[in-house]
């Protein structure tokens, strides 16, 4: 006689019962930085879809796969996009995206960083605005970024201060910003982007930070959040 024991849960979109189901669906990609200028075409060519998911199982599946940042080539990047949105700056015309750079030396703290960047985006703790994250290895150390579509000035920086506390990074940290519209200009991602440090409104306290790497110099300014 068959078991009258039945699963509670529901499969949704033919997912087994006990899969859990992400609130969107999102693409990993990963790409080379390629040695010359790209147009739009071009980088979408280069790009190369490791798959897309809507549930935790299925994005663990591909994720597995993935060497961790620390350990992956240099000029490689990752992106976990949501699902049929391209990661390329064509794509988000009037968005940016803010930039942390980590100490490559330090491969534990970097990997753990990026499980957090992901976990926050796939757990939809970032603001609704935000399309995406990036983990870019470079010679100078490793990027994570956030790119957002296109909001108002106050959106921007609460996008921006929200990246820092997915990271769990000190109040000092400085966030490099780019809008795309620059990028598409100069075809450079981070190259001469703004360093902000947030800074509790009325601290009497105004700390300068120096944040110079080698054809990447960033002015320093502070935005006062409430």
């Amino acid at each position: 006689m068959a078991s009258t024991e039945q699963p509670t849960a529901t499969p949704q979109q033919g997912d087994r019962p006990q899969e859990h189901v992400l609130g969107s669906e999102w693409s990993l990609w990963w790409d080379k930085q390629p040695t010359q200028r790209l147009n739009s075409k071009a980088f979408e060519k280069n790009l190369r879809l490791l798959g897309s998911f809507s549930t935790v199982e299925t994005f663990y599946q591909y994720y597995s796969h993935l060497k961790k940042p620390a350990n992956i080539d240099m000029g490689i990047n990752y992106f976990c996009f949501r699902h049929k949105q391209a990661p390329k700056w064509e794509s988000f015309p009037h968005g940016g995206c803010w930039t942390v750079r980590l100490d490559p030396k330090n491969h534990t703290h970097v990997n753990q960083q990026w499980e957090l960047l992901i976990f926050s985006l796939l757990g939809e703790l970032l603001p609704e605005a935000v399309v995406g994250v990036v983990c870019s290895q470079r010679k100078h150390g490793c990027l994570l970024s956030v790119w957002h579509q296109a909001c108002s000035q106050d959106e921007r920086f609460h996008i921006g201060e929200r990246f820092r506390d997915a990271l769990q990074m000190p109040l000092e940290v400085v966030l490099q910003y780019k809008s795309f519209d620059e990028t598409i200009r100069d075809g450079h991602s981070h190259r001469n982007a703004i360093g902000y440090v947030y800074v509790p409104s009325g601290s009497a306290q105004d700390q300068a930070h120096d944040d110079h790497e080698e054809h990447e110099e960033q002015d320093q300014h502070h935005h006062h959040h409430h």
